[in-house]
């Protein structure tokens, strides 16, 4: 027993974290010897076929007609704590360009956090070039840029770029949660849980994979349906088109080093977007940045509304820009939908930048700097409360009379069509002016008069009355029995 303490004793005080496992790095970027041509970079002016490599098969060429041009990648999060270092090589291959190497540092919810940046003097051969810095606090992702400006035509060919840092934080928390299961046997198991602990040098082991493995986080990450990349400074990313041809363009622009276009070779209407879902409970409104191009007739913003959550299916409605652009060659304008509350039941939408070109010929429009917010709410109640305003004090009741006379019942109809001669059909009732002459007498002033008294001598229309019959009657029999009496006693 005590031979195999001494054994586990000897084996803890052998093992111990290494400073190369401590110091360890990772390469952060896909892609960065250019052989699979421009996979994993996004930018303007980019061709993985202009330059000569300076190792390998594949370099990049960036190229630009003024003002910029530029390549770049994103590096997913979780980033981990300490240094990273940017170094790569690039040459001047035409003109007089002015290069410049940027890492800019965004949270979780996309705020740009800090930026480090430095000027790069190229040759006309391969040299290097080195930015080191450290991760600010709160930083969750990075985005590595390399970009061209130049008046004229110019262009840089740029091979070997890498980007060092330190592994992201451990998901290794969970393992270790269930490896607490171990201490149980406290005999053979330690040393076997503590050599596992010697297995953390596998994140050097497996940088590339992590690496690599972290880019389908962004392609994951896409179906939040947020809007992004209104300024087009990430290359297309975010966006998609419908017909036509959706480009990015360093001239002109709005703003920043790019700006979309849609191009149009068709006289189809054509339009770019994207798709975000909305609450019920906000307002939203689409701002936006359009130039018109040449052979173009009609530019504007549009926001289609959908009862599904991801966009699919026919829209409910749409809401368009208060105005459009028509005319090309006017500059950019700025165009808004104002603050808009989406029709009951939408739960996404689609922000489009409408294009109507002006037939088969080629046509274009530029845009730039656009977004989709929540907005504060329309105010259009006052409007609702004008319509049930009372009447003023001194209005009389007879003016309201004709309102109610006027009104159409939703029973049937009014008594006016109903008593319209030209409306009777003989064959089927008879005529109602007869009816109408019958009820005269009903309606007359003749029902308000008192009933005649029975006493009153009759009238020589009205004939002879009952109660004069029967003394008539009464009469004529007392004369013949007087008649009969007297005959009797003669």
């Amino acid at each position: 027993m005590s031979r195999l303490a001494v054994v586990l004793l000897c084996l803890l005080l052998a093992w111990h974290p290494s400073p190369a496992v401590a110091s360890a790095t990772l390469e952060l970027l896909q892609n960065g010897g250019f052989e699979q041509g421009t996979s994993g970079w996004s930018g303007l002016g980019l061709s993985a076929t202009g330059c000569d490599p300076n190792s390998g098969s594949g370099a990049l060429e960036i190229a630009t007609s003024g003002p910029s041009a530029f390549a770049q990648q994103n590096v997913p999060g979780p980033l981990g704590d300490g240094d990273y270092s940017l170094t790569g090589s690039l040459m001047v291959g035409s003109g007089s360009p002015d290069v410049e190497v940027t890492l800019t540092w965004f949270s979780g919810g996309g705020d740009q956090l800090d930026m480090d940046f430095e000027s790069v003097n190229a040759g006309d051969s391969y040299g290097s070039f080195g930015l080191n810095t450290s991760r600010p606090a709160g930083a969750e992702t990075l985005r590595v840029r390399i970009a061209v400006n130049a008046n004229d035509p110019a262009s840089v060919c740029l091979d070997d770029v890498s980007l060092d840092g330190p592994p992201p934080p451990p998901p290794t928390a969970v393992p270790t949660a269930t490896t607490q299961p171990s201490p149980t046997p406290t005999d053979t198991p330690l040393p076997s849980a503590t050599l596992k602990a010697t297995s953390t040098p596998k994140p050097t082991s497996t940088p590339k994979p992590t690496s690599t493995a972290k880019p389908t986080a962004t392609t994951a990450a896409a179906p939040t349906f947020s809007f992004i990349n209104g300024g087009f400074e990430q290359g297309l990313d975010g966006w998609s088109k419908y017909g036509g041809e959706l480009r990015l363009v360093g001239s002109p622009v709005y703003s920043g080093a790019a700006a979309g276009e849609l191009h149009s070779s068709t006289d189809s209407t054509k339009w770019a977007y994207q798709t975000v879902r909305v609450d019920l409970s906000q307002a939203y409104e689409f701002t936006g940045y359009v130039n018109g191009g040449p052979g173009m007739t009609r530019a504007y913003l549009r926001i289609s509304w959908y009862p599904s959550s991801d966009g699919s299916g026919p829209a409910i409605s749409t809401t368009d820009s208060t105005a459009s652009v028509e005319s090309a060659g006017g500059g950019f304008v700025f165009l808004t939908t104002g603050a808009v509350t989406p029709p009951p039941g939408a739960y996404s939408a689609k922000p489009r930048v409408m294009f109507t070109p002006g037939g088969a010929s080629p046509a274009s429009i530029q845009f730039d700097d656009l977004s989709f917010a929540v907005a504060a709410p329309p105010t259009a109640t006052p409007v609702t409360a004008t319509p049930v305003t009372p009447p003023a004090a001194g209005d009389d009741a007879d003016d309201e009379a004709p309102s109610f006379v006027a009104a159409p019942s939703a029973a049937g109809p009014s008594a006016e069509e109903e008593s319209d001669p030209d409306a009777w059909d003989p064959a089927l009732e008879p005529s109602p002016m007869a009816e109408v002459r019958s009820a005269e007498p009903e309606s007359g002033p003749e029902e308000d008069e008192p009933a005649l008294p029975l006493t009153r001598p009759p009238s020589p229309d009205e004939g002879v009355p009952s109660v004069w019959l029967l003394a008539g009657a009464l009469f004529v029999a007392l004369l013949g029995g007087s008649y009969a009496l007297g005959r009797r006693r003669a």
